[in-house]
């Protein structure tokens, strides 16, 4: 069977803005701890600074004119502009190899016209690994190709912090989630990456207590 050439997907930049910026996130915590991909065109503190940036003018442009919209849409061209560099890097760096493309955050372009949209997941165990690890199981997605997993801090008023992102897992198997406090309660979601959406929605909301 003839293997089908890897086509880079750059539909991000055909999304809302708020899915734009949260793409540039999961670049951001995928790409650069790859030794595979490294000296990309575009330094971690470049995307950095225009996601930052993009975001601000999103914020700004709920309550502006003209004058706002217009410097959000510039951001905006700026970090597609961005992304379009890193992604075919990726593509020429990856040498056809599948899981190497997915473990940067960007999606490979099927040929398969079966796909669909992706169900939600569930997060169905949490083991304790290592200390202060936790060990992350997500039900199996049929025609996944990897898995986006965010866990947050819970404080003692049950107040959820930030969600944090891992790079992606090709496996739905015991996500490593390291660098916990022993004793703090965290929470975790989960959802699929594939299918014609890119996304599945995000699972519903586990805690665990790090030990």
């Amino acid at each position: 069977m003839k293997l089908e050439k890897l086509r880079i997907s750059i539909a991000y930049g055909r999304g809302t803005d708020p899915s734009l910026a949260a793409f540039a996130g999961v670049i951001l915590a995928s790409l650069y701890s790859i030794p595979a991909l490294a000296n990309p065109p575009v330094p971690a503190v470049v995307l950095e600074a225009g996601t930052v940036a993009f975001n601000s003018s999103i914020t700004a442009c709920a309550d502006g004119g003209p004058a706002t919209t217009a410097e959000k849409n510039n951001r905006r061209a700026e970090l597609v502009t961005m992304l379009d560099r890193l992604a075919y890097f990726v593509l020429g760096a990856c040498g056809n190899d599948l899981a190497l493309l997915l473990s940067s955050g960007f999606q490979n372009v099927s040929t398969n016209r079966a796909q669909s949209q992706l169900p939600k997941p569930n997060v169905i165990r949490i083991d304790n690994g290592l200390t202060g690890q936790s060990l992350v199981t997500v039900q199996a997605v049929p025609n996944a190709r990897c898995f986006e997993l965010q866990y947050a801090i819970v404080d003692a008023n049950g107040v959820r912090g930030e969600w944090l992102t891992r790079p992606l897992s090709t496996s739905s198997r015991n996500i490593p989630v390291d660098d916990l406090t022993p004793g703090v309660l965290v929470a975790f979601q989960a959802r699929a990456v594939g299918g014609l959406t890119g996304y599945s929605d995000w699972s519903d909301v586990v805690t665990h207590r790090a030990a």
